[in-house]
């Protein structure tokens, strides 16, 4: 039945709500969020980073599809301040680390981490439609800015990816990307490499939703946990809280310092 032009966005917006009723659920958002659908980091950049995708979603065929919980970029100033936190708390410079992105999306942190002088960076992306746009992303950023460092976009589950790639200092990175499960089946995966490492592990672990996780491997040392604000260019992306609970987690290999 044709709907008058009057009813068209009311069905529109009672369709769009049903979508979103129950991410808003998952994300613990009380208001239903109202996503830009593009980012000015995007238009900026010429990049894809933008956009909200419910994990339901997001189906790779891997058995860890279960625990995904949602793609949404996060805001460009919040990585900045969750790096100045992570900065802080050790005496090595960026350029000492190895950056890993595991549930990479679309790249945005990615990208952003290419600004920070790390030794070289990684992201580790299951479902293989938003590991390619993270490619196309990373090739787009290099036309645009200058990258001095490699960046590799790595399609495949994280906790079978993640030991090969730990060489020397490396930040690991999380934004909330899956649950409790696959969060303890990564942290389960570094342990069995620690008798390799070459420097320290740091988890930066931002909206830490499952970080009770932690507490089941005492070998990953606390080092704080923070709210972590937001600039007033990045609080209309129609998701956003002005903050955000970070936390930040260390392993040491023997004989090394922070």
């Amino acid at each position: 039945m044709k709907t008058s032009d009057a009813a068209a966005p009311t069905t529109t917006r009672r369709i769009l709500e049903a979508v979103k009723r129950p991410l808003r659920r998952l994300l613990g958002k009380p208001q239903p969020p109202n996503v830009k659908a593009k980012h000015d980091f995007d238009i900026k950049y010429g990049v894809d980073t933008s956009g909200l995708v419910d994990g339901r979603d997001l189906h790779s065929g891997h058995q860890n599809d279960q625990f995904i919980t949602a793609y949404f970029g996060v805001p460009p100033s919040r990585l900045t301040n969750a790096f100045e936190l992570w900065q802080r708390t050790t005496q090595r410079t960026a350029s000492q680390y190895r950056f890993i992105d595991v549930g990479c999306g679309k790249g945005r942190a990615i990208l952003l981490a290419s600004q920070f002088g790390f030794r070289d960076i990684f992201g580790i992306e299951l479902q293989p439609n938003l590991a390619e746009i993270a490619s196309e992303n990373v090739q787009r950023w290099r036309e645009r800015e200058s990258i001095p460092m490699d960046v590799s976009i790595l399609c495949g589950d994280g906790p079978s990816l993640l030991p090969q790639l730990l060489a020397g200092p490396v930040l690991i990175y999380l934004y909330n990307p899956f649950q409790g499960p696959v969060l303890k089946a990564l942290l389960d995966s570094i342990i069995h490499q620690s008798d390799k490492f070459s420097g320290p592990i740091d988890v930066l672990y931002l909206y830490p939703e499952y970080e009770d996780v932690f507490s089941e491997f005492p070998r990953f040392q606390k080092i704080c946990r923070e709210e972590i604000g937001i600039s007033e260019e990045d609080r209309d992306d129609g998701l956003s809280a002005p903050l955000d609970p970070c936390s930040l987690y260390r392993i040491e290999s023997q004989g090394t310092t922070i």
